[in-house]
This record gives C-alpha cells, sequence and structure tokens, in this order.
C-alpha cells in the first residue's frame, strides 16, 4: 500500500478519503498500521468479484414510470415546475408581496435545478442499465470516507 495526497492504493482496490476532513485521513494510516484494514479489504474483493444482474422486470416498471413523466417512488419528475414570470403590476406591489414573489420564484428555482441533477443522475444509471442488461458486469469498488 502507497498513500498519495488523499488516496490510498492497494493492489487492485482505492480507499478514498476527503481532504477537508484530515481525520479521515489520520484514521486510515493509522488502521493501515495497525492491519485493521485487511477484512475491509477482503470484503471488497469479494464484492469485485461478485457480477452484478440488472432485474430486468422491475427495470422496465422504473422505465415505464421514467417514459410517464417520472415522479413517482425515486424516480424524479421530468418536467420542469414552471416558474411564474415577473408579474406586469410587480412594481406597484408592497415591498412585502415583491419579496414573496421572489422567494417563490426563487424556491421554484432551486427546485428545478434540483431536479435536474436528479435526472441527469437517473438518466446516467438508466442507460447504464440498459447497456449492461444483457451482461453480467463487475464494477470497480470504492471504500468512501465521506460524512455520507
Amino acid at each position: 500500500m502507497f498513500f498519495l495526497k488523499n488516496v490510498f492504493f492497494f493492489p487492485g482496490c482505492v480507499l478514498r478519503a476527503r481532504e477537508s476532513c484530515p481525520e479521515q485521513i489520520i484514521a486510515m494510516k493509522e488502521a493501515s498500521r495497525n492491519n485493521k484494514l485487511d477484512e475491509v479489504l477482503s470484503g471488497l474483493d469479494v464484492l469485485g468479484q461478485t457480477p452484478w444482474r440488472i432485474n430486468s422486470r422491475v427495470f422496465q416498471v422504473q422505465l415505464q414510470i421514467w417514459e410517464q413523466g417520472g415522479g413517482r417512488g425515486t424516480i424524479p419528475e421530468v418536467l420542469d415546475t414552471p416558474v411564474p414570470p415577473k408579474p406586469e403590476n410587480f412594481d406597484s406591489l408592497s415591498p412585502k408581496e415583491k419579496r414573496e414573489f421572489l422567494q417563490l420564484r426563487s424556491k421554484i428555482t432551486k427546485k428545478n435545478k434540483e431536479l435536474h441533477s436528479l435526472r441527469c443522475d437517473a438518466n446516467y444509471k438508466f442507460e447504464i442499465a440498459k447497456t449492461v442488461s444483457s451482461s453480467l458486469p463487475f464494477f470497480l469498488l470504492l471504500l468512501s470516507l465521506s460524512n455520507h
């Protein structure tokens, strides 16, 4: 094993730690010095040798939900929430009404940005599933030490 910046390299395995959390890096170095990583690395080896299989029935249901606009389960809505246009009488609104309108508009814009990110993630996963559904893929596994 060797350590370079915030990544530990092992033959066939990589362990990641956040630079912003030096405690993680210190803990990994200490665990490595005390041979406490063997069981974790053995588990990663087993998982890395296990082929993944797409459950085609579940995948077809997810695709159908996606194609019908999403918004069910963990599948994000396909369309953005419409952002209300600035009212023609905006200048004559009270400061409170202006603030409420702008807050609503900001909230909807934020939600749409989050939905865009979720849609990109879902679409990426759907494309991977479509590509590998006829085979038994093996995925590189990383041990992430982030605070999630």
